[in-house]
């Protein structure tokens, strides 16, 4: 798997979990998401 392939996928799954997760943990999601990258 390529590496911008990953990334879009991880995006959308970020993006999924967003809509799960309340927005009092968007922090939490964003920061996770900054540190895998």
């Amino acid at each position: 798997m390529s590496v911008s392939r990953l990334k879009k996928t991880t995006r959308e799954d970020l993006v999924a979990k967003k809509r799960s997760f309340p927005s009092k943990k968007d922090d939490e999601i964003k920061r996770e998401f900054l540190a895998q990258n």
